[in-house]
């Protein structure tokens, strides 16, 4: 229990922190975002500021929408007609310059941009909500089931893990292990838990001088 607890509470100090971060990261995102559709609508539109700052306001939660509906990957691939120096910005250039390929690969980019704050944000729940099922943990479970398979040296099935373990709820303790880097789930027959190598060098280094990880 001393490797897991130590874990525990590195994990979501780290979390925590992430979450804090990501979270100011991504007001100063969206608050980026703010001001160019603000920008962008006083440049289009003829009329008062309180319309422009209602506009970009409402487009918040539409860059919330569009982030989750639109992958990064697809506003990531863009080409782009370079621009003939002979041309410069009149005639050919300037035809060049405003292709439907440079039109697409401005608005990919214009919307990466926009979409950076909602990602952020999202990815900072995610790192809240983390710490949450982290604190969550049956520290004691976890670390029988660890101690268990660690000290045997080989895979074990569901059921014999559930067999050795007293009192053990494998519905709960199985799905939290997934929370732990190093826990190997496996789906051969028969389908069940084993620990990587480097997982097994840290127990060992932890536990020295201890009696096992509970």
């Amino acid at each position: 229990m001393l490797w897991l607890t130590a874990w525990r509470r590195k994990s979501i100090f780290f979390c925590i922190l992430s979450a804090i971060g990501g979270l100011l990261f991504a007001v100063a995102l969206l608050a980026m975002a703010w001001v160019i559709v603000f920008a962008v609508s006083v440049n289009v539109m003829i009329s008062g500021g309180r319309i422009h700052a209602i506009i970009a306001t409402a487009a918040l939660p539409l860059l919330f929408v569009g982030s989750a509906l639109i992958s990064q990957d697809s506003l990531e691939k863009y080409s782009v007609t370079p621009r003939r120096e002979e041309g410069s910005l009149t005639g050919r250039g300037l035809i060049a310059l405003l292709s439907p390929r440079n039109i697409i690969a401005i608005i990919k980019i214009t919307a990466d941009v926009l979409f950076s704050g909602p990602r952020v944000a999202i990815w900072s729940a995610k790192q809240a909500f983390l710490a949450f099922a982290i604190v969550r943990i049956d520290v004691v479970g976890c670390a029988a089931v660890l101690d268990l398979i660690y000290r045997t040296g080989h895979r074990m099935s569901y059921q014999e893990i559930s067999g050795a373990v007293a009192g053990l709820n494998p519905v709960k303790v199985f799905n939290q292990l997934r929370l732990l880097d190093g826990v190997l789930f496996l789906t051969s027959d028969p389908p069940g838990l084993a620990l990587e190598s480097e997982l097994k060098e840290e127990l060992a280094l932890k536990n020295k001088g201890s009696d096992g990880l509970g």
